[in-house]
């Protein structure tokens, strides 16, 4: 029996990685363009990938693997949603994050 995706839970998925955007100082939101665009580069990090090989650059290249509903498993979803989490709060968030940023996150 297949678990069915929990759209709750897919929308605090995308509301901590909004927040997170947000905290993005303006050389990383003007280097990605688009809150998209990093968060692909976020759950790349997270290691949501597949290999896909670039004949133009002539290399094989990591592209974000799709959390669709038909794509993803509610398992599969909440092991992203901790991997992510866990390179956010490591990787890319300031260490000099403010009060603001802890109240929004807390439940997360």
């Amino acid at each position: 029996v297949k678990v069915s995706r929990n759209y709750r839970f897919h929308r605090k998925y995308m509301k901590l990685l909004r927040t997170a955007w947000e905290y993005q100082n303006e050389d990383t939101q003007k280097f990605f363009g688009c809150m998209d665009t990093w968060r692909k580069a976020v759950e790349v990090a997270a290691g949501n990938f597949e290999l896909e090989y670039s004949i133009a650059d002539n290399e094989w290249q990591q592209k974000s693997k799709s959390i669709a509903f038909d794509k993803m498993s509610e398992e599969e979803f909440q092991d992203l949603y901790e991997r992510v989490k866990y390179v956010l709060f490591t990787d890319w968030l300031p260490d000099d994050v403010d009060d603001d940023f802890w109240e929004a996150t807390k439940y997360f």
